[in-house]
């Protein structure tokens, strides 16, 4: 539940989206459209949501989504940015692209096969692209919602996707629906994080859930304790960011009164 400045009830956090970048105003106000009718569970503990997690139809694939705030929309990282050189947005978005396999490809052990591969790493070390992550895991979902400190409801969102991409003919900037994308395990992290994809045909736009979809809400009062019981659980940093940076934040927040 989302709570006034009194402690009242204001109801279901799925629905009571508000506008917080004012350029993201009108896809905010789509995924708010599109998001009023989804299923909502309240969750407090680990049990609530296994046993919720358990519930959920057998058929497809669910993926999961943590969010550490429910105002945050559903629009690819590069659908978020302004670019700065003259040229369409389809044309710098490959450009950027292009650049990063230039920078990197001797940092590499594996150099990725296509197009689809190389968005995956990119995506999973921070350059802005037209994927979402997702996990399989609905507790590696449940840690990124619980993640960092906030004084507001966290959620995972569990949708699921039944198209996957076909990568004899589908590519990734002519693509025409979103789709799922399951990549090879390139990266450590991707493997840490049972690492998924949606690609969106315009990442502009948010993601349109639907009444099948499932919001699962995480009351602000309870995601410490949650966060806990997942590193009882193994769910811990050093899992999620797989090396050297993961084992120092682990240590980090296991030794210190860090959240």
């Amino acid at each position: 539940m989302i709570f006034n400045e009194k402690g009242k009830d204001k109801g279901d956090p799925c629905s009571a989206i508000i506008p917080f970048y004012q350029h993201e105003r009108q896809a905010f106000t789509n995924f708010h459209n599109h998001t009023f009718k989804m299923n909502s569970i309240v969750i407090t503990t680990i049990s609530d949501y296994i046993e919720a997690i358990e519930a959920l139809p057998k058929s497809g694939s669910w993926l999961f989504r943590g969010h550490q705030s429910a105002h945050y929309t559903l629009i690819p990282s590069i659908g978020r940015k302004q670019f700065t050189r003259a040229a369409s947005f389809e044309k710098n978005e490959q450009q950027l692209l292009k650049q990063f396999k230039e920078s990197v490809i001797s940092y590499l052990p594996y150099i990725p096969k296509s197009d689809w591969e190389w968005l995956a790493l990119a995506q999973h070390h921070g350059l802005p692209t037209r994927l979402l992550d997702w996990s399989y895991n609905p507790l590696i979902a449940l840690f990124f919602a619980v993640e960092v400190y906030a004084e507001e409801n966290s959620v995972v969102y569990a949708v699921n996707i039944r198209n996957e991409i076909n990568l004899e003919t589908d590519h990734p900037f002519t693509i025409k629906k979103v789709k799922r994308y399951t990549p090879p395990l390139i990266s450590e992290r991707i493997k840490g994080q049972s690492g998924c994809f949606t690609i969106h045909p315009n990442p502009q736009v948010a993601y349109r859930l639907n009444k099948k979809d499932i919001c699962f809400e995480i009351p602000f009062d309870k995601r410490r304790a949650i966060k806990q019981m997942l590193f009882k659980l193994g769910i811990r940093l050093r899992v999620i960011y797989p090396g050297l940076e993961g084992i120092a934040k682990d240590l980090t927040w296991l030794k210190t009164n860090d959240y």
